[in-house]
């Protein structure tokens, strides 16, 4: 994943740079700017980068102490964000949101992290926090970076004001932080996150991201075998994909979605890979791809609908409420509610 991110930094450096002059050009001012091209000002952006950055200065002083280390961590907050920010908005526009090398924007954050959080000396559990702060900081940074260029997009092909988008966007996050903790505490308490027991929910990149911080605070093992030959697995399909286009091949292999492929359990990857199928046997029925169809409006809807599901569910076991169909053998409804869910995939795709 790491040598995904890092390829695809520089894939996209060219945009990414242009992006900066464009920036610098706008504080400059020049001609009336279009309503559909209104941004917010470099002030109001100034402004709240400096009331973010001294908010997170007093976190991780209330978090970890110290002198410098609250300052030093905010700092590497900031870089980090805004050179994963840039990039995974600009691959965004390259290949959507869905396949932004998050994780792997994340572990380059983690690491560069680490490196400076052990070069201060801190205690264990310290540089465990201060280096997991980061990396979570800049997750939710880069996945929010997709989710407002996708909105943008959105409002620039109706021209809407981008200015108006950009504050609603604000509003949005501000209004849904406070939930997060609320639902993350009620889903560890009703499933259980990441521990590995029957019924909990799997969380592979918040596991990966724990075991390479235990890793290099000392309190794992680092397997550095299997790092050696995932970083040369990437480099071997990285070479491959022009051997391909010479020899005229449609077919190619990218980085990240085969590391992603490796880490996600199999119960995540069989209904992508069975989805994957069904569209592929339509799209040759159909002659060709639309992204109009029904079947891509439902499958999206059944995205949420299953995350707003899973959340019901978890107030239910809390509240140790037995549903009437409890006594049934919960693989067979599954397995039933499943292929209800394919057939009418099947029925709005064939339209």
């Amino acid at each position: 994943m790491l040598v995904g991110a890092l390829q695809s930094l520089w894939e996209v450096r060219n945009g990414v740079f242009s992006s900066f002059g464009n920036l610098a050009a706008i504080s400059r001012g020049g001609d009336t700017v279009e309503r559909e091209q209104q941004d917010l000002s470099l002030l109001h952006l100034s402004v709240l980068l400096v009331v973010i950055f001294f908010s997170t200065v007093l976190l991780y002083n209330n978090l970890v102490g110290g002198m410098f280390t609250p300052w030093v961590v905010t700092v590497l907050i900031l870089v980090a964000a805004f050179v994963f920010v840039a990039l995974a908005s600009y691959i965004v526009g390259l290949v959507g949101s869905s396949h932004s090398p998050v994780s792997g924007m994340t572990i380059c954050a983690l690491l560069v992290t680490s490196g400076v959080v052990l070069a201060l000396g801190l205690e264990t559990g310290a540089a465990a926090l201060s280096i997991l702060g980061v990396a979570g900081v800049v997750c939710c940074a880069t996945c929010t970076a997709g989710d407002v260029s996708q909105d943008l997009k959105t409002g620039y092909l109706i021209k809407a004001t981008p200015f108006k988008q950009q504050v609603a966007e604000m509003i949005g996050v501000v209004a849904a932080a406070p939930f997060f903790a609320l639902i993350l505490s009620l889903l560890n308490e009703s499933y259980g996150i990441g521990t590995g027991e029957p019924g909990a929910l799997s969380a592979p990149q918040a596991a990966l991201f724990a075991s390479l911080t235990r890793a290099i605070i000392g309190e794992g093992e680092l397997p550095l075998n299997m790092v050696a030959l995932g970083a040369g697995l990437a480099v071997l399909i990285m070479a491959l994909n022009p051997i391909l286009k010479r020899a005229g091949s449609s077919f190619r292999m990218y980085v990240m979605p085969v590391a992603v492929g490796l880490y996600l359990p199999l119960s995540l990857t069989a209904p992508i890979l069975l989805g994957g199928l069904l569209r592929y046997y339509l799209d040759k029925r159909k002659q060709g791809s639309s992204e109009q169809d029904g079947g891509v409006l439902y499958s999206s809807g059944r995205s949420a609908r299953e995350s707003l599901t899973g959340f019901f569910i978890a107030i239910l076991i809390t509240q140790q409420i037995t549903a009437p169909w409890a006594p049934l053998d919960s693989s067979i409804l599954s397995l039933l509610g499943f292929a209800a869910i394919v057939y009418v995939f099947w029925r709005l795709a064939k339209k």
